[in-house]
This record gives structure tokens, sequence and C-alpha cells, in this order.
């Protein structure tokens, strides 16, 4: 009986230190680097969304932002890497990486799960 709650008890730690490393600590980077924008770069489109590219401090860090163009709420977040950043609007969505294959984008209107990530820090 002793072993059993011994065992448990060391799964428990171990589930929440591989929980930290693999998850929080990233997710931790992500969130500073996110901090380091600079040079960036507006775009407002048909008066529903603005977009917005930064470099980051990393050598070939972006952030995309999409924000609600009325009241200024940020809709959607993503990092990623290109050194060209830019932004293409079309009827449903806004491609934020074009460097990618195929190009990565943000649905209009944003998913619910979009407008909630973007509130993390």
């Amino acid at each position: 009986m002793k072993n059993l709650k011994r065992f448990r008890k060391l799964i428990f730690w171990f589930t929440g230190i591989v929980t930290v490393i693999f998850f929080l600590l990233p997710y931790l980077w992500g969130a500073a680097l996110r901090r380091t924008a600079h040079e960036c770069q507006t775009e407002k489109e048909s008066g529903l969304y603005v977009g917005e590219v930064c470099f980051l401090g990393s050598p070939d860090a972006t952030r995309f932002r999409l924000y609600d163009a009325n009241s200024g709420e940020l809709m959607a977040e993503r990092t990623y890497n290109d050194l060209d950043p830019g932004m293409v609007w079309s009827n449903d969505r806004v491609y934020y990486n074009m460097g990618a294959s195929p190009a990565e984008y943000v649905k209009l209107p944003p998913t619910l799960f979009d407008r909630l990530r973007a509130k993390l820090p």
C-alpha cells in the first residue's frame, strides 16, 4: 500500500515536471519573444480588420496580429519565421506567411479559438 502511494506521488511529480519542460517553458519563451516587437507595419482591410506584422528580437522571427478595426480588440495572433513579412487579404481570410508552403492564414472572422488564444500573454 505504501509503495502504491509512493508510486502515485512519483508519477504526479514526474508529470508536472514534464508539463513544465515541454509546454510551459516554450510558451513563456514565446511570450517574452513577442514582447520584443519592433518595425511594425499595419494594414487596414475594408474597415473591418487591421493587420499588423512586426519583427521580433530573434533574427527571422515575425509576429502577425489581427485587430477589430472598430474596437481595437486583438482577435488573433501568430508567431512565425519569415524575413520578408506581409499580408494578403481575401474575402474570408488574411494570409500572413507567404513564404510557407502552403501559405498560412487566419479565417475572417477569426474563430473562437483564435480570439481566446489572443487573450493569453
